[in-house]
């Protein structure tokens, strides 16, 4: 009878230490898998504010890079005439143009965006690739206008008119860099038909001096010359309309709660 209550005895013992064994083993399994989702979630969250903190560099880099564009088009009413130089500069500039680069924008994180937009993703690729042919187009666009006023005919007739009317009204409130600047640089708003309020110092004056007539017709040749050529001032525009969607875009991106769930290196 002694044998079988040790037998009972030892069986209660190892069921308890069987059960002690299997509680301890399932609270490890516990707290291993609320570990494992915890740092999961913790490198989602960390993934996702890394996106955050690249799309704004994004944002920022497509805004600089489109207003770029436009200053090589150089239609914006201007301080003066521009010059040679300018168009060296664009070409020294996009030489050894590099969009990543240039913005500092960490390039892993950027092409890990197709992965969780790839709509977007194709966009802004496109977009990007165009950057260049984009700014030279607008750079050659302003050198043909630039090298049709320099060699306008009767242009230096009413530069002369205007600098006489100018020497007997030094009490102008603008800044006046010279005849010559003043009035190239009236024909080129002209050309590119920037809106009087945005010209650096008042038409009126050249209608007073009696040369507006004459800079208008000047202006109207050259628009006729390069009717082709001004044509594609409308893609540059278009590009620079892109760079705003591309924007609006990225700030909707950026108030997302959460990625789409695909398969990503970094998770």
């Amino acid at each position: 009878m002694g044998g079988g209550v040790d037998l009972i005895i030892s069986s209660v013992i190892v069921g308890a230490l069987i059960s002690g064994l299997i509680g301890a083993l399932s609270g490890l399994v516990l707290a291993l898998a609320s570990a494992y989702f915890h740092d999961r979630s913790a490198r989602i969250l960390a993934h996702h504010l890394k996106h955050k903190e690249n799309f704004a560099v994004l944002m920022d880099a497509i805004k600089q890079d489109a207003e770029y564009v436009l200053t090589c088009l150089r239609k914006n009413g201007r301080d003066s005439f521009p010059k040679n130089e300018y168009y060296d500069e664009d070409k020294e500039n996009l030489k050894n143009f590099n969009f990543f680069d240039r913005h500092g924008i960490y390039s892993p994180f950027y092409y890990d965006i197709e992965k969780h937009w790839p709509d977007f993703f194709e966009k802004v690729e496109k977009w990007i690739e165009e950057i260049i042919p984009m700014a030279n187009k607008a750079s050659n666009i302003s050198k043909n206008v630039f090298e049709k006023i320099q060699n306008a005919k009767g242009i230096d007739e009413l530069i002369k008119k205007y600098e006489l009317f100018r020497e007997g009204n030094k009490d102008l409130k603008y800044v006046y860099l010279g005849a010559e600047s003043d009035c190239k640089l009236a024909v080129y708003n002209l050309v590119f038909e920037v809106s009087l309020n945005l010209w650096n110092f008042p038409p009126s004056d050249f209608e007073k001096a009696g040369v507006l007539g004459g800079l208008k017709d000047i202006a109207d040749g050259i628009k006729q010359e390069l009717k082709e050529c001004l044509n594609e001032v409308k893609e540059v525009e278009a590009f620079y309309l892109t760079s705003e969607e591309l924007i609006d875009d990225l700030k909707r991106l950026i108030l997302e709660e959460k990625m789409k769930r695909k398969k990503c290196e970094y998770l």
